[in-house]
């Protein structure tokens, strides 16, 4: 019988990487629950497709497919772990696991340790004694228009798997405001539009692409693996913005400290992922959002040297403690590579084109085990077209 079967949810970028990564450290085709197969995953012949609509929705329909993926393969397995690829399908998965004829094991932390970092503020009040928390004001629908804010910050809603149901005029994920008079508009128009929760108004932390840092990683009870990467080039799209289309490795050792310090206080175990900022001005470093899971663009970490993936099943499944810290030069793309270097700012195509790094560098969607003919040509158009909507978009 076979040790495990891994299950995962959803058929977005994160999917296809967790999926790849499982494949190339165990030659295991996952089982992948979704409500469609977008193209991410379209034509994979490393994923076995379990497809239903409403899957992600409908918690009788999620019940439904994963005890179907368990009927099928009980005799072949002894265990089941699965993957979410996002906040809400793990919150999800975790809600209604209970309802599951079988046990899946799942690798994050428990549910009171998410409820306690629901919201951005309750992240930033539990790590205010690190320093670590950007200066933030808390804004709602009653006090918004009183508060003392800067001239040029920040703003994201608190409360963000609500806000994304929201859909109006001038919607963005998060909004650049360079006067006190642009930031009370939009916070006008975010309450009107059926928001009652938090808004966070931070003060901006300068800096544009490269100024900003992810440490994705995996804590057991005994050891913290983590690997890092330097974003030199973010996504500018409104509804994308605080995503990464390309990564390097990184010097800067001193956010494997911070980071480590962090999922120490907050108690967390499992998968996360931390999103840091460097001050272009002070050089001082902030922690601006954790995740408890793996970040969309994860894969980065499998080619920093730390595939955390397998560090979740090894531990989970074979009671395998390592503890690796990511050490390897790498470039990490999820577009079109030509057009992704043409859009890099000057300063980093060197580090971006530097031998050791195209040696070890890798879009994920892009591998070479898993090119059949009708992938290889739906994958090019895919990412020649996203490319170019994501690069019409110059600034935040």
């Amino acid at each position: 019988m076979n040790k495990f079967l891994p299950i995962i949810l959803g058929s977005d970028l994160n999917t296809y990487s967790i999926a790849r990564e499982i494949y190339e450290a165990y030659e295991i085709k996952p089982a992948v629950a979704t409500s469609a197969i977008f193209l991410p995953c379209i034509n994979s012949q490393i994923i076995n497709f379990y497809k239903k609509e409403n899957f992600s929705k409908d918690p009788e329909v999620f019940k439904e497919v994963l005890d179907k993926i368990y009927e099928e393969n009980k005799d072949n397995y002894e265990n089941f772990i699965i993957f979410a690829p996002d906040d809400v399908m793990r919150t999800f998965a975790l809600k209604n696991i209970e309802k599951l004829k079988f046990k899946p094991i799942m690798p994050y932390a428990d549910q009171d340790i998410i409820n306690e970092i629901s919201t951005k503020n309750k992240f930033y009040e539990k790590i205010k004694d690190l320093d670590l928390a950007p200066k933030t004001f808390v804004a709602d629908s009653k006090n918004y228009k009183d508060l003392a804010y800067p001239e040029n910050v920040f703003i994201k809603p608190d409360n963000d798997v609500f806000y994304k149901t929201l859909d109006f005029e001038g919607w963005q994920k998060g909004y650049h405001s360079k006067s006190k008079e642009q930031t009370l508009e939009i916070l006008k128009t975010i309450f009107e539009n059926g928001y009652d929760y938090n808004i966070l108004v931070q003060e901006f932390v300068a800096g544009g692409d490269g100024s900003e840092y992810s440490v994705e990683g995996y804590r057991s009870t005994s050891t913290i693996s983590m690997a890092m990467s330097r974003n030199i080039l973010l996504d500018k799209r409104v509804e994308w913005i605080g995503n990464f289309v390309a990564k390097i490795d990184s010097d800067e050792k001193i956010l494997f400290d911070y980071a480590k310090k962090i999922v120490e206080t907050l108690g967390v175990y499992g998968l996360f992922n931390l999103d840091f900022k460097k001050d272009a001005k002070t050089g001082k470093f902030y922690a601006f959002e954790i995740n408890l899971r793996q970040g969309r663009s994860h894969y980065f970490a499998t080619l920093n040297g730390v595939n955390t993936s397998k560090l979740a099943i090894d531990d989970l499944i074979f009671n395998k403690q390592e503890e690796i810290i990511g050490d390897k030069k790498f470039r990490y793309y999820n577009l079109d590579l030509g057009q992704t270097i043409d859009n890099l700012d000057s300063q980093f195509r060197a580090d971006f084109e530097n031998d050791q790094r195209k040696a070890n560098s890798a879009n994920p969607l892009v591998y070479k085990e898993d090119l059949n003919f009708k992938r290889k040509i739906k994958i090019k158009k895919y990412l020649n077209k996203l490319s170019k909507e994501t690069f019409a978009i110059r600034e935040i």
